[in-house]
C-alpha cells in the first residue's frame, strides 16, 4: 500500500500527497510558510519524527503533483554552524527545540517547564574534533525571585551548572565538547533542567500560566580550531 492511500484510510492528514501529521497550527507562523508550502511541511515534519524518537530514520514522501519527487527522504534536522541556530529557520523555531519551549520571539525563545530538550544532528566535518557551543542568555525574573538555578547536561554527563539572579541578568558561557562526549550515529541530546521555573501568573505580572526558566537569546555551535592545526603561512 502506498503512503497516499495509507493515509487516506487512516485519516491521516496530508498536504499535496505528502503523508503525514500535520499539526493544528500548520501555516500560521508567518508569510514564508505561506508561500514555501513544501519546505515548511518538511520543517512539521522533522519536528514529528524528532518528537516520536525517529532519529535514524527516513520518511517516505508522495508527491502526486510531481511522482519522481517522491521516495524516502532523511528528515533528521542537521545543527547549522557558525550562526545563531535559535533564528536559523524562516519557518519558526528550529525543529532541534522540539520540547519544553516556548515559541520563538525577536530577542529569541524561553524554557518552558522544568526539563527541556535540544536534538540535532552535527555535520560531517564535526567528525572526531572538538566542538565550541556559545550561550546566551537570560532568565525569567519576577521581583519576587532573586535568582534562577539551571543545570545543562548531555547523555555523557554534566556540562554546566549555573545560576542567573536579578543583578546580572545576562550572560554568556562558553564550553567545548571533545569527540569522546559526541556518540557516533546519534544526535546530540542537550538537557536544560530549570527546578525554580516559575509562571508569569503566580506572580501577578499576567495571565500566562507557563512555567519559564531560561531565556535563550543565542546558541552557536564553532568547530574548535587551535593554532597548531592552522597551515603555515607563506
Amino acid at each position: 500500500m502506498d503512503a497516499w492511500a495509507l493515509a487516506q484510510r487512516s485519516g491521516i492528514p496530508t498536504l499535496d500527497g505528502f503523508s503525514g501529521i500535520i499539526p493544528p497550527d500548520y501555516g500560521l507562523y508567518n508569510a514564508w510558510a505561506y508561500e514555501n508550502p513544501t519546505r515548511a511541511y518538511d520543517y512539521h515534519l522533522r519536528r514529528w519524527a524528532m518528537i516520536h524518537g525517529l532519529y535514524q530514520k527516513k520518511i517516505w514522501r508522495l508527491d502526486v503533483n510531481n511522482p519522481e519527487l517522491s521516495g524516502w527522504h532523511d528528515f533528521r534536522q542537521v545543527i547549522p554552524l557558525r550562526e545563531n541556530v535559535v533564528h536559523s529557520h524562516p519557518a519558526g523555531l528550529a525543529p532541534g527545540f522540539f520540547k519544553g519551549w516556548g515559541g520563538l520571539e525577536k530577542w529569541g525563545v524561553w524554557s518552558v517547564g522544568h526539563r527541556s530538550l535540544f536534538i540535532g544532528w552535527l555535520p560531517p566535518e564535526v567528525e572526531k574534533r572538538e566542538l565550541k557551543i556559545t550561550l546566551a542568555v537570560t532568565a525569567f525574573l519576577p521581583a519576587a525571585l532573586k535568582q534562577q538555578r539551571f543545570r545543562l547536561s548531555t547523555e555523557a554527563g554534566l556540562l554546566l551548572e549555573f545560576q542567573i539572579s536579578a543583578d546580572q541578568r545576562e550572560r554568556t558561557f562558553e564550553f567545548v565538547l571533545d569527540s569522546s562526549t559526541i556518540a557516533e550515529n546519534r544526535p546530540l541530546r542537550l538537557i536544560l533542567e530549570s527546578p525554580d521555573a516559575t509562571s508569569p501568573k503566580d506572580h501577578g505580572e499576567s495571565s500566562d500560566r507557563r512555567l519559564l526558566g531560561l531565556g535563550l537569546k543565542s546558541i552557536r555551535f564553532d568547530l574548535l580550531i587551535h593554532p597548531s592545526s592552522e597551515p603555515d603561512k607563506l
